[in-house]
């Protein structure tokens, strides 16, 4: 894909690519084995008489080994054309950021405008989850929230370094 192209065409001032750690998937690999036959266990006395506990059926015990396949994430962030009124400028969450967290919905912030309000309260890789106790789908919807904020004081609920906290900021 030609990323510059692709840059061009969504309006985009700063193409940011990042080649992130290699990660490891785990993957199980199923197999059966047969069970081990003791000749102990085909018939025991339990004071009542003879009992058959094998009954017959040939036994197979399941495990599992597991597969590691390791991985490469890159992620790719177009930042649009948009002035934000917050300084915040963010990217949707990766994958790995939504399996690392476990949250689905939510955004990156990855740039912070030094002469904002937010300079120094939002950090940058801050996962902002909520806007004024509205949740935060992903940047376009970020963007959309944005719009309607006026000159006030806006509360974000954001998650830092795995700890969930919130943080207001005066919009003036």
């Amino acid at each position: 894909m030609n990323w510059g192209k692709r840059a061009d065409s969504l309006g985009a001032q700063i193409v940011l690519f990042s080649n992130n750690q290699s990660t490891e998937s785990i993957g199980y690999y199923n197999f059966l084995t047969p069970a081990p036959h003791n000749s102990q266990n085909q018939a025991e006395n339990n004071g009542f008489g003879s009992v058959n506990t094998s009954n017959n059926i040939n036994g197979a015990l399941t495990q599992s080994a597991p597969i590691y396949q390791p991985q490469k994430e890159y992620t790719v962030s177009y930042f649009y054309r948009f002035e934000s009124i917050t300084g915040i400028y963010p990217i949707d969450l990766s994958d790995l950021d939504k399996s690392r967290t476990g949250y689905l919905e939510g955004i990156k912030a990855k740039v912070i405008s030094k002469k904002s309000a937010a300079f120094g309260e939002i950090l940058e890789d801050d996962i902002i989850l909520k806007i004024n106790d509205i949740v935060v789908r992903d940047v376009s919807h970020f963007v959309d929230i944005s719009n309607y904020l006026k000159k006030e004081t806006v509360k974000f609920e954001i998650l830092r370094k795995g700890q969930k906290m919130t943080k207001e900021i005066s919009i003036t």
